[in-house]
């Protein structure tokens, strides 16, 4: 007799349980909130003889920061869906109850127990619980194994106490939701159609949270991670080489990459991640202001910063400004001077930088002179927002690292390329690896692709979302119009249009979209700048994407409403 509500229980269920097992799915050994099972590839921080402290980080564990602030956000989507399933599976509960309101008050009134009602109930759960097991789960190890394919890193190990705890809650709310009625029935009095219409406040907040949701992804999955567009990449075509030095001497490597810049006028050699805007961040020592002797010393006031080894071409392929004083020329090199170029930002917070002295490490006996200042560039690489704004740059000839990355823009053509690896083999010793070479817009590239794919995700969770509130909102409207069939009878009979009580009714529902709205409008800034605030240059607003899925939200909620008012 209810086979409508029973198979709305079962789409709904099946849905939500597909969602949420290929969320829980990326969980690591350590559990939900422990860091994912998906990792993103990356370096440590390159030898390179600076004395680096306990804090100092460098571009790999920021990358790693960066994928655990876009695993958060989604579980925070996770969470949303959860929340909407529930109440998906309560709001269906609530209209099997209204729907069996008579026939359990007249079997009260007969002489059956609760007790075997409740029994009867339960059974009849357990079946809608085998026809959700048996579609979600299928359906949850097909979006799995797509996302998990699709990773751009690798995987580590993975638990199944999340999605152990994702199935029992489903199973909980569907048996809940079967016994509700029944822990609610009247006893030994029979009841009368109730002609008291359905409460929309569970829709509401369902089109709420949808709303919150699809805005999110569609702000991770629209935008970039950086203060600035990414730069086009087919303007971007030069070719990254990775030269390795490992058992190499400091002399020896900086003779090496002095050879490598003398063979190839114009050519860049950095530390890894500096192409994509990181370094490795650590304590920055600001304590010698005007000491140029070396001998008085003013208490240490640390910063963070951004440590970046270049060479004097870094800046020009990287469009990195000059505002004051010089770069830093390859004349720089170990056994020289130690001299240092920073950012704009980190000029502001020193009085009068150039040619003051700073600690550009944790060492208080490797003070370099301030020589330059340049303008602030935005980072593209993945976890910027935990990378300090201070930037200092370093000469990569005076601090040569164990490994470092070669750019030519143009990149050499396929018949130049093997010319080029034995010119760099004349000069590599023996010991060292042969260069990895990559293409500069597919670097920059690797850096967007996990927020690309995060944002995929939660836009699958928003969609699924939007699919459980459309599916709610149709049957409770329609539910909802049955209860006031005898009121638009009488409105009938008394003189009101057909056309009146149609624009009456959707009235009533667009009145249940804009709940709706308010509800995503009020609660979802505070996710929207969480998200922000983790990716610098996600905009924490976006007026017309936020517009887009409020008119979606108020089509589901009016055609909820208007095919069975024009019905009725």
């Amino acid at each position: 007799m209810y086979w409508r509500t029973a198979s709305l229980v079962c789409i709904a269920g099946a849905i939500g349980l597909a969602v949420l097992l290929s969320v829980s799915a990326l969980a690591g050994s350590g559990g939900l909130l422990a860091p994912p099972r998906i990792r993103f590839d990356h370096d440590g921080i390159a030898g390179s003889g600076l004395p680096w402290s306990w804090y100092a980080r460098g571009p790999g564990e920021i990358r790693a920061l960066g994928v655990l602030d876009l695993y958060y956000s989604l579980l925070l989507g996770a969470g949303a869906a959860l929340a909407v399933s529930v109440l998906t599976l309560f709001s269906f509960a609530a209209a099997r109850e209204r729907e069996r309101e008579v026939e359990l008050s007249v079997r009260r009134a007969v002489g059956a127990s609760r007790r075997l009602l409740l029994g009867s109930a339960l059974l009849e759960s357990g079946v809608l619980i085998a026809v959700i097991l048996g579609v979600g789960m299928p359906l949850a190890q097909a979006l799995s194994s797509a996302s998990l394919r699709a990773w751009p890193g690798r995987l580590a190990g993975s638990s199944v106490v999340p999605s152990v705890a994702v199935v029992a809650a489903i199973i909980v709310a569907v048996l809940f939701g079967a016994a509700l009625p029944i822990l609610f029935s009247r006893r030994k009095q029979v009841l009368e159609a109730s002609g008291a219409p359905l409460p929309l406040l569970i829709p509401a907040t369902q089109l709420g949270l949808s709303l919150i949701v699809l805005t999110m992804a569609a702000l991770l999955s629209g935008r970039t991670v950086s203060t600035a567009p990414l730069p086009e990449l087919s303007s971007r075509n030069g070719a990254v080489l990775r030269i390795e030095l490992p058992a190499a001497t400091p002399l020896e490597r900086s003779a090496t990459y002095a050879a490598i810049l003398a063979q190839l006028p114009g050519a860049s050699l950095s530390s890894p991640g500096v192409i994509v805007g990181l370094g490795t961040t650590d304590v920055l020592r600001t304590g010698c202001i005007s000491c140029p002797d070396g001998k008085s010393r003013a208490p240490d006031d640390l910063l963070s910063a951004s440590h970046r080894l270049v060479t004097a071409d870094t800046f020009r392929a990287l469009d990195i400004r000059l505002v004051l004083g010089r770069l830093l020329p390859d004349r720089d090199r170990l056994g020289t001077a130690p001299v240092v170029v920073i950012n704009r930002t980190l000029a502001s917070k020193l009085p009068d930088p150039i040619g003051n002295q700073i600690a550009a490490s944790n060492s208080r006996d490797s003070y370099a002179t301030v020589v330059g200042i340049v303008e602030d560039v935005p980072s593209n690489g993945l976890g910027a927002s935990h990378e300090s704004r201070n930037v200092i740059y370093q000469s990569l000839l005076q601090h040569p690292p164990s490994s470092a990355e070669l750019l030519l823009r143009p990149g050499p053509t396929p018949s130049d390329l093997g010319r080029l690896r034995a010119n760099l083999g004349a000069v590599l010793p023996p010991a060292a690896a042969a260069p990895v070479v990559s293409n500069e817009a597919a670097l920059l590239a690797a850096e967007q692709a996990p927020v690309t794919w995060f944002g995929r995700r939660v836009r699958v969770i928003g969609w699924s979302m939007l699919a459980l509130a459309f599916i709610a909102i149709l049957e409770l409207m329609r539910m909802w119009v049955v209860t006031l069939r005898s009121e638009l009878g009488i409105r009938l009979a008394v003189g009101a249009t057909r056309t009146g009580l149609l624009v009456w009714v959707l009235g009533k529902a667009v009145q249940v979209g804009l709940a709706g709205i308010l509800v995503g409008v009020w609660f979802g800034p505070a996710l929207w700048a969480g998200l922000a605030r983790a990716f610098p240059g996600l905009p924490s607003w976006d007026p017309v994407v936020l517009l887009r899925y409020s008119l979606l939200l108020m089509g589901a909620a009016g055609i909820g409403a208007g095919w069975p008012a024009f019905r009725a």
